[in-house]
């Protein structure tokens, strides 16, 4: 099963790269019925919160953003941030898993959706309600977990007023880990939740944005959570790891995706620096 799924995460990267990737026949499961992870329930969701997420994969390029859309699924006790159209091929995969579906016909329905999603994943206040999990892929690295402390922002507030998703909002400033951030939070939800990380104020976070416009999240959407929606995790061979190591892989992967493709066991072809901007910078 595991392999299987590996299996699609790969083709899923393969899309993005403009070199030769050759898979031996030995993965080649194309026939098989698919069968998708297993995944723990961790809490339900009570409320979901869509952000528009924008990124600059490459510094050098400014103009050329990356485009997400994300979801803030907040339970009683747990809080999920995952990719929103991700979830939505997590749906489908369990509904066809269950219909005996090939491997081959899940990739091809689902892969277009797949495609150029964030594969993040930030679950605050789990597996302790003082600390936060992590989970993300590294290209060719493989599926990694790590685990740190909820963050504690130093945030000043400060003057000034704006709307957003037709919520009244105050604004906010922190510096975290390289970057300056400036959020805009509604005291008119009164949870102290936000996007990624960002947690602390007195109400929903609905924006925020570094001052270089590196990155940015939006709200575009607020609604309540569906009965018997539930928020989880899923039950996967990760590389356990703390959150330095994970930069440090991440940061060598992208200078030498060749190499980690080869230790993979991937013959591959001219597979060039790929342009690294981390949200964190420290």
């Amino acid at each position: 099963m595991k392999k299987t799924f590996s299996i699609f995460l790969l083709l899923s990267f393969l899309l993005n790269v403009k070199s030769q990737v050759v898979i031996s026949s030995s993965q080649d499961n194309s026939n098989q019925a698919f069968e998708a992870s297993e995944v723990d329930t961790i809490d339900v969701c009570l409320l979901k919160v869509q952000y528009r997420m924008e990124h600059i994969k490459d510094t050098k390029n400014s103009n050329q953003k990356k485009h997400y859309f994300m979801l803030l699924q907040i339970g009683d006790k747990i809080s999920k941030f995952t990719d929103y159209f991700g979830l939505k091929v997590d749906s489908m995969q369990f509904l066809y898993a269950k219909q005996k579906m090939s491997f081959t016909e899940v990739v091809n329905r689902t892969m277009p959706i797949y495609q150029g999603t964030s594969r993040i994943n930030i679950y605050k206040r789990h597996p302790a309600s003082d600390k936060m999990t992590v989970t993300d892929r590294i290209p060719f690295a493989g599926n990694f977990k790590y685990t740190e402390g909820i963050i504690k922002f130093n945030w000043k507030l400060q003057e000034g007023a704006n709307t957003i998703c037709g919520y009244k909002c105050k604004k906010a400033t922190t510096t975290f880990r390289g970057r300056n951030y400036t959020v805009w939070y509604t005291p008119s939800i009164p949870n102290s939740e936000g996007p990624w990380k960002f947690n602390g104020l007195p109400g929903l976070i609905l924006k925020v944005a570094d001052d270089k416009n590196d990155y940015s999240f939006e709200c575009v959407a607020i609604e309540k959570g569906k009965k018997n929606e539930y928020i989880y995790i899923k039950d996967r061979d990760y590389f356990s790891t703390s959150r330095e190591q994970f930069n440090i892989t991440a940061k060598n992967a992208y200078d030498n995706p060749s190499a980690y493709g080869e230790a993979a066991g991937i013959q591959t072809i001219s597979l060039k620096t790929r342009p690294y901007n981390p949200i964190e910078l420290e």
